[in-house]
C-alpha cells in the first residue's frame, strides 16, 4: 500500500511539470492561418491594425480624429502584391518584434466582433504569399523594416530605413507589404467585396470625421 502512494504521488509530480513543446512552430502558423477563408478577411486583418492606431487620435468631444487618418490599399495584378498603407502614429522596432513575435497575446480575445481577437493578425498572410514586409515610421526621422517570409522561424531585428516609402507630407505611418501572393488566393481579391467588408466592419467608425 505505502509504495501505491508513493507511486501516486511521483506521478502527479511529473504530470503537474509538463510543459507544452511545438516541434515546428512555423508549420503550427501556417495550419492556423487557413482559418482565413479568403483574400478580403486577411486584408480586414492589417486594416485593422491600422484603424486600432489610429484609435489613439480619436477625440471623443469632437467625433474626430486629430488629424485626417488615410488607410490605404494598393494591389499590383503584375507583381501579384498588395500594399496597406496608413498615416497613422507607426511603430518603434520593440513594437514591430512583438507583433511578429508574440502569437495570441492580443487584447481582443473574447470579443467575437473584432478582427485579430487571436493574437494573429500579422501572420495572416501565411495562407495565401510568401512574404511580407512592414515598413514603420514614429515621425522622428527613423524609419525601421521587418521581413518575414511563410517558411521562416527565427526573425531578423528590424532594419533601419530612409522616409522614403511614407506618402508626401506624412510624418508618421506604416507600410504593410504581402507579396508573392498564390494565384489561386489573389484572382479571390475583388474590390467590392473588400469595400463591403470594411463598410460592415466599420460602418460606425466610417462616420467619424478626417477618416478615409
Amino acid at each position: 500500500l505505502q509504495k501505491n502512494m508513493l507511486f501516486h504521488v511521483l506521478k502527479r509530480s511529473y504530470c503537474s511539470n509538463i510543459h507544452l513543446h511545438v516541434s515546428s512552430p512555423v508549420l503550427l502558423l501556417n495550419h492556423i492561418a487557413q482559418r482565413y477563408p479568403d483574400m478580403q478577411r486577411i486584408i480586414m486583418e492589417y486594416v485593422d491594425n491600422s484603424i486600432d492606431d489610429a484609435e489613439n487620435m480619436f477625440n471623443r468631444e469632437t467625433n474626430s480624429y486629430e488629424r485626417p487618418i488615410e488607410i490605404e490599399l494598393i494591389v499590383s495584378r503584375k507583381s501579384r502584391s498588395l500594399q496597406i498603407r496608413d498615416n497613422c502614429r507607426g511603430m518603434q522596432p520593440d513594437q514591430l518584434c512583438s507583433i511578429v513575435q508574440n502569437v495570441g497575446e492580443s487584447k481582443k480575445r473574447g470579443n467575437a466582433f473584432l478582427n485579430g481577437q487571436f493574437g494573429f493578425g500579422v501572420h495572416a498572410f501565411r495562407a495565401a504569399a510568401k512574404r511580407l514586409s512592414i515598413k514603420s515610421s514614429t515621425g522622428n526621422d527613423e524609419s525601421y523594416e521587418m521581413k518575414i517570409t511563410r517558411t521562416q522561424e527565427n526573425f531578423e531585428f528590424p532594419n533601419k530605413i530612409n522616409n522614403s516609402f511614407l506618402p508626401e507630407n506624412n510624418k508618421s505611418g506604416t507600410e504593410i507589404l504581402i507579396e508573392e501572393i498564390e494565384p489561386i488566393w489573389f484572382e479571390g481579391i475583388d474590390a467590392s467585396k473588400i469595400s463591403s467588408e470594411i463598410e460592415s466592419h466599420f460602418d460606425r467608425l466610417l462616420k467619424r470625421k478626417n477618416l478615409t
